[in-house]
């Protein structure tokens, strides 16, 4: 059996994910979708909407056959990292032989050719190079300029954040060397993070998870009743737990995305009430509000800076159908690369530090939650299983 493979969130899944699926199966009828997801926690740095559970029930109920998480901290870094373990992931199934994702650009040459060129030592270098010299601009605009200096400006708009994300699944497949082949599904309805009424039937997660209450009518009809009464998570809810510890730090060492910050937030969080507002405070036009995130996640949880150059070593299977199941059978004939858990406890038997982190982040996940939990309700979870008949 061969599989079509998705890095995704489905913060929360919605019609254009659902587009994206059909997409992917009127090109592909006789392939498995496999996706690798991000758990609790999402590459924004921020937590998701709804659990992994049930986000990844809603990805199955929809099309998709297997759902893989991207652990912890893998699911924060930034576009590059985030990319790169999403594809170690899909590859260490040997059945993933496609790789699909959404772009407001479906160019696939001149997508690949801007992916070459950002590998290309020289524009390495450069960036390096720039980001010393010119502290006053973000990465992202520095990444722009270095590009721009090496190779004339590009036919992908480097602006766009699923194409961003589209060129480094494409970087990842190429310093990978996996033999993958990408299929790109144009986005539809309102740019991502767009956060405007949008004038069709689909809408960015940013407006649905903004406008939560008026969003029914973007999301397919299943995902609307399985999270009609589900607990939602919100990051605001780990504000009195990162102000305490920040009030009764004398400082921090080798943490992801935080050790700059540290001393700024320490002032700020005296007249901080909430972690939003805090993360105003801290944004800058050097760091932006995703890079403040995941260092204020970081810190509560002590991500290490070195994870960032890592790879991840296990998933954690959170959700299949039959197909999905026969994938896992295949896969494990196929001696898949990385660990594959069914159980969340069985993490306690691996001795990487992810692991520990995984547990962790997820105790802490519950904390987030608009209703009582126990803090080890993650670790006592199973993947869902679901027998849908797909004809």
């Amino acid at each position: 059996m061969r599989a079509v493979g998705i890095v995704c969130e489905y913060n929360p899944f919605h019609n254009g994910h659902l587009y994206q699926i059909q997409k992917i199966k009127e090109e592909y009828p006789d392939k498995a979708i496999v996706c690798a997801m991000s758990g609790n926690y999402v590459e924004r740095g921020d937590i998701a909407m709804f659990d992994k559970y049930l986000r990844a029930d809603a990805a199955i109920r929809n099309g998709a056959d297997l759902v893989l998480e991207i652990p912890f901290p893998y699911s924060i870094f930034s576009a590059e990292g985030y990319a790169i373990a999403g594809v170690e992931i899909l590859s260490a199934f040997q059945a993933v032989d496609t790789l699909a994702f959404g772009c407001e650009q479906d160019d696939i040459k001149s997508l690949c050719e801007t992916a070459d060129k950002l590998c290309d030592f020289r524009f390495e270098e450069l960036l390096a190079e720039n980001l010393k010299k010119e502290r006053q601009y973000s990465y992202a605009c520095a990444r722009i300029r270095a590009y721009n200096q090496l190779f004339g400006k590009s036919l992908i708009d480097m602006t766009k954040p699923n194409n961003i994300l589209a060129i480094e699944y494409l970087k990842a497949v190429k310093r990978g060397r996996f033999d993958i082949k990408p299929f790109a599904v144009k986005r539809i309805g309102s740019n991502h993070d767009e956060c405007n009424s949008p004038d069709s039937s689909v809408a960015s997660a940013s407006y649905i998870r903004n406008n939560y209450q008026k969003s029914a009518c973007f999301l397919p009809e299943n995902t609307q009743k399985l999270i009609e009464n589900a607990p939602k998570m919100s990051i605001n809810k780990l504000f009195s737990a990162l102000k305490s510890s920040l009030i009764l730090s004398n400082g921090v060492e080798n943490v992801y995305c935080f050790d700059e910050l540290f001393s700024s937030a320490k002032k700020s969080i005296n007249d901080a009430f909430s972690f939003d507002e805090l993360v105003g405070r801290l944004t800058t036009k050097t760091y932006t509000r995703a890079f403040v995130r995941r260092g204020l996640i970081s810190y509560l949880l002590n991500v290490p800076k070195g994870l960032f150059k890592s790879k991840p070593d296990f998933t954690i299977v959170l959700a299949a159908d039959k197909k999905g199941r026969e994938l896992l059978r295949q896969s494990s004939k196929d001696e898949c690369k990385i660990s594959v858990i069914t159980k969340p406890s069985q993490l306690n038997e691996i001795t990487s530090p992810s692991a520990q982190l995984e547990i962790n982040a997820d105790r802490l996940a519950t904390v987030c939650m608009d209703r009582d939990t126990s803090a080890d309700f993650f670790l006592k979870a199973g993947p869902v299983i679901e027998d849908l008949d797909r004809e």
